[in-house]
């Protein structure tokens, strides 16, 4: 098993899970491990209750100072509510909705960690319906974008499981990792997901961006030379001139320079990939118009493309009035007219 190994074949996924995972763009293996948390619930920093704000998401450890009462609000609706004290003095109360089972667990005098948003009543703070958990299970745990049928619990247990299979090997060579002071691949996805305490999941952040940011520049990189070799089109007539000249209009300074470099492109034979950038009415269009006329005159085709119908029918009008003394017939092809 390996990083492509499709994702039915993880221990513990099957052919339903895969379904489900599958609809978070989750086939492989390596994706999975990709599939970065969106947040994280830090039960590694308990916040006093004191400092807590209404609506906040937080930790709390607390105490039990009273005893879980049971109150049946109606068929079906039982709450169960008691109050907890931190270290500090700060005083909250918990409501629990048809949860017997995690009620009957927690005593008083015994401490916990809660983990839910924080209300306030008209007496002191609450909690209604927040996590729990033991107080040696402070950690920070990862929270995924989701899809029916799928946990952010289901997808670290999944993670886990993925983590156990052999890596591939690491995109960024050791000298790099070394200069930057980079961790490996391996404690980076450990800790994107199960972070060991913040200054881990710290690490791991910069290492994947920086990563990410690698990659694309080697991909451009490759590109770049891949657009060095030959097209097999070279522009062999300069015939630039006798198009600027039955312009009715003079082109500027920046015009004639751009058409220069590109011609400079068509006549070495590789592969020309520019952004030509000006304002509204800036003559943007006149300067693709002379390259099409450079590369008709060549024996060549060009095309121009438009965003709307409207405006390629309005370069269709224009570049054909301009064209046509020369003997280069235009055609105007859009997205309305059939194959036919």
């Amino acid at each position: 098993m390996d990083w492509n190994t499709n994702i039915r074949y993880l221990k513990g996924v099957g052919e339903k899970r895969a379904k489900d995972l599958h609809k978070l763009g989750i086939d492989t293996v390596g994706a999975l491990l990709r599939y970065y948390p969106r947040g994280y619930e830090d039960w590694s920093a308990p916040k006093p209750i004191a400092d807590c704000r209404p609506g906040e998401k937080v930790c709390v450890k607390a105490t039990l100072v009273t005893k879980v009462s049971e109150e049946k609000k109606r068929p079906g609706m039982v709450l169960y509510r008691f109050a907890a004290e931190d270290a500090d003095g700060g005083r909250m109360t918990v409501t629990l909705f048809n949860t017997r089972y995690l009620a009957m667990r927690l005593h008083e005098g015994s401490t916990y960690l809660f983990l839910g948003k924080m209300g306030e009543n008209s007496f002191w703070p609450e909690m209604t319906s927040p996590e729990i958990a033991e107080v040696g299970a402070a950690k920070i745990c990862p929270v995924y974008s989701l899809t029916a049928g799928i946990s952010s619990k289901i997808i670290a247990k999944f993670v886990r499981a993925a983590l156990a299979v052999g890596l591939p090997e690491d995109p960024i060579p050791a000298d790099i990792l070394a200069k930057e002071r980079l961790c490996s691949l391996a404690y980076a996805l450990e800790n994107i997901h199960f972070p060991h305490d913040s200054e881990a999941l710290e690490r791991a952040k910069k290492r994947l961006v920086y990563e990410e940011l690698f990659v694309l520049q080697t991909a451009l990189g490759l590109l770049k030379h891949k657009r060095r070799s030959s097209t097999g089109i070279t522009v062999t007539d300069d015939c630039r001139a006798e198009f600027i000249a039955a312009m009715p209009f003079e082109l500027t300074g920046a015009q004639r320079r751009a058409i220069g470099e590109c011609m400079t492109d068509l006549q070495s034979g590789r592969v020309m990939n520019r952004l030509l950038q000006g304002d509204v009415g800036s003559g943007k269009t006149a300067v693709a118009a002379a390259l099409c006329f450079v590369l008709a005159k060549n024996g060549y085709q060009a095309a121009l493309m438009a965003p709307t119908e409207l405006l390629a029918e309005q370069h269709f009008h224009s570049l054909t009035a301009l064209f046509e003394p020369f003997g280069i017939s235009c055609v105007l092809l859009t997205g309305s007219k059939t194959k036919k």
